[in-house]
This record gives structure tokens, sequence and C-alpha cells, in this order.
């Protein structure tokens, strides 16, 4: 009132500029139109008058306003909560089938994607995370950043803890298959270095992080470095509460000592490995761990040992998997003299195989055909061998721009 009165005097009454529609209810136009004939002192305080008047008309409207707006409050965060809660539900079930079904979990959350675009922040970025993990699960290939990104700067600043890790692992897996495996180090770094332990959903993603840093490693032939960050998540997924990351941590630890040339070591990681699927029921999982185990098998000459290796029934049906599977069987083959044999299951192989894979496995088979003295199919094979290989390089400028770049920041860092 006292601002609204010290402007009327300053500039005279502002009830015809402000537009509330104080004079257009009053059926005036001017101040005049209330004392027509006032002297100027008349009309000063007049003006002063109709400041008070006005400013109570201000109050008089802002109350309705408010009155309005606290009716519709609770009524507004009703409505809110109410679609929330139901959306927070089906994350929640969608969470829950990550394990086991993540081909269900992808489903629920495209069924009601409209619903969670809707929703609160909180719920948009948690379903990113599950979405996230979903794909990755079922062997999508992670091709941009831009979904995930908002989720790990909201969940780092916000937590709690366990989303916090889950979006850096995430992440990680995100740049690995873009094959930025600096950032990917960096994100799986982080992931580690959230502060609590205690979860056990915690150290399952812990585990995970760790694990595929060390698989950056061994992609790099840095076997030791590997190594180190394989024996790190295994100490996590003792706490884990998903029991089967215990067998992939002991399989990676064997595989690190096993590229380290040092295979009466890797040995028995892979048995205690395969026991551990075993004892668990998860024998597809058993599958995959006997048949990288018959490879070291093969390497060391122990034929026979091979075979009841890789003699259970495989139940995998993954592609990359697969893939292996025909592979261990190919180099079973030509260990024992039958080429022929050898051939075909590369060929089974490399159906299933990516490029990098299939490069490796296209000189194999070149050197096969010569044994043989196929000549011409050796040579069909060398060239297969070249066009992968140039693919694949291309590929590597980004690989190691990136992955230097991840160097230079930890020297520093030291």
């Amino acid at each position: 009132v006292i601002r609204c009165a010290s402007e009327c005097c300053a500039a005279g009454c502002p009830l015809l500029s402000c537009g509330c529609g104080f004079m257009d209810a009053c059926g005036l136009k001017t101040v005049r139109d209330v004392l027509p004939y006032a002297p100027d002192f008349v009309s000063l305080h007049l003006r002063v008058f109709c400041a008070v008047i006005h400013a109570w008309w201000h109050a008089r409207q802002m109350k309705r306003a408010v009155i309005y707006i606290l009716l519709l409050l609770p009524f507004a965060v009703f409505m809110s909560c109410g679609r929330d809660g139901r959306v927070r539900d089906v994350l929640r079930t969608a969470d829950s089938l990550l394990e086991t079904r993540p081909d269900s979990a992808l489903e629920l959350l495209r069924r009601d994607s409209a619903a969670f675009a809707a929703a609160g922040r909180a719920v948009r970025m948690g379903s990113v995370l599950t979405r996230t993990e979903a794909e990755d699960k079922l062997y999508v290939t992670h091709r941009s950043d831009s979904a995930i990104l908002p989720a790990v700067e909201y969940f780092s600043r916000r937590g709690p803890e366990v989303q916090s890790v889950r979006a850096w692992y995430l992440l990680g897996r995100v740049y690995y298959d873009m094959m930025l495996y600096g950032r990917a180090l960096s994100a799986f770094d982080n992931a580690l270095a959230v502060k609590t332990d205690s979860d056990s959903v915690v150290c399952r993603y812990k585990a995970r992080a760790a694990t595929w840093a060390g698989a950056v490693y061994e992609e790099k032939s840095l076997h030791s470095d590997a190594l180190r960050y394989n024996k790190t998540a295994y100490g996590y997924a003792l706490h884990s509460d998903v029991h089967t990351t215990q067998v992939y941590t002991l399989r990676d630890i064997g595989r690190s000592y096993s590229n380290l040339k040092n295979n009466d070591t890797a040995i028995p990681y892979y048995l205690r490995a395969a026991e551990k699927a075993k004892e668990l029921g998860a024998m597809s999982l058993y599958n995959i761990v006997m048949d990288e185990l018959a490879g070291i098998y093969i390497e060391e000459d122990k034929f026979d040992d091979a075979r009841r290796a890789l003699s259970t029934s495989f139940q995998s049906k993954s592609a990359r998997n697969m893939a292996a599977h025909y592979f261990i069987w190919a180099m079973y083959f030509e260990g024992v003299g039958r080429l022929d044999s050898a051939i075909a299951y590369n060929k089974y192989g490399m159906s299933f195989a990516d490029e990098y894979i299939n490069r490796d496995v296209s000189l194999d088979m070149a050197k096969l055909y010569c044994k043989q003295e196929k000549y011409k199919e050796a040579l069909r094979y060398y060239e297969k061998y070249s066009v992968y290989s140039d693919s694949i390089n291309a590929n590597r400028v980004l690989e190691y721009d990136d992955l230097l770049s991840h160097v230079e920041k930890m020297v520093n860092i030291e």
C-alpha cells in the first residue's frame, strides 16, 4: 500500500494503467469522476486514498486466486502421484525381470512408453536405465549415449547409490559397444568409486563394472591390468545378490591367466567356475565355461580332456556363444588331424560371429586350405581376411584416440 501510494503521489493515480479491473468494476474512468471539482490538495489526498483502494482490490483478487490454487493443488498432486505410482509399479516389475526375462522387461517398457514419457523425471530416468540394461542383456549393440547421459547426470547427483553405480556401469557398456574404450574405462571406474559397498545390488553392478573394465584391457592385450580388475570383480561378486556373477568372474580370472601363458593356474579357476555353475543349475553357463576350458586343453595338447569338456549338451542360444562353441570344435578337429571337420565347423561359427572374430578365422581357414593344397579356396579366405582387416583398422583409429585420451587423463591424475 505504501509503495503504491508513493507511486500515486509521484506520478499520478495508476488505476487507469493497471489493468486490474478496479475502475471498470466501479464504473469510473478517472479519479476526477470520484470528485470532479476537487482542488489540488484534495486531489493529492484522493490519489493516496485511491492507492489504498487499489491495493485492497489487488489483495482481494489475489486471495481469490490463492483459494483456487489451494483447492486445485491437492487434486493435481493426487493425479500426478496416481499416474507416477502406476508407472513406478510397471518399472519395478520390469526391473524384477531383467536377470531372467530381459525381453519381457523391454516389452513392458515399450507398451507403456507414453506413460513413462509423461511421468516425473525420476521415473523417466529410471526407465532409461532399465531399457538400456534390458537391451544390453539382449545383445543389442548400443550406438549412442544421448539417452543414458541425462540419467547418469541425474542419479550421480541425486542418488540413490545403487542407481548411481548402475548408471555409470551402463554408460560404460554403451561406450564399450561404441568402441570408445577410454570413456568406457572412465565410466566403469566411476561406478567402482561410488562409496557404498554394503548393498548386494551395488556389489552386483560393481562386479560387472570391474569385469567389463577387465574386458577393455584384455581387448588391448594388457592382461596384467585385466587380471587386476577381474580379481576386483570376484571380490564384489562374493557379496552380489546374483550368484552367477561368481561364475563369470572366476572364468574371467582363468582367462586372464591363460592370456598370460599360465594355463596351469588358469585351469583350476575354470574348474571352480564350472562347478559353481552346475551347483546353481546354470547349465547354459556351465557349457560356456567348459567350452573355454576345452580350448585351453587343446592348447596343452590334452585332446581327451578337451573332448570330455565339449561332450556336455550345449544349451546356449546366443549368437556369440554358438560361434565360440563351433570354433572350439574346429580347433579340436584341427588338433586331431580332421581338417574337413575343422573347416566345416569354422564355417558354422562364422555365420554367428562378428567381423573381429571372422577376420582371425578367415586366416585360419586359409591356412587349413593350404594344408589341403586347395589354394584357390585359400586365396578366397586371404581376401576375406584383407577385407575384414581394412574395416577393423578404420575403427581402430577412433578406438585408440579415445583410449589414449583416457590414459593421458590417468597419468595427469597420478
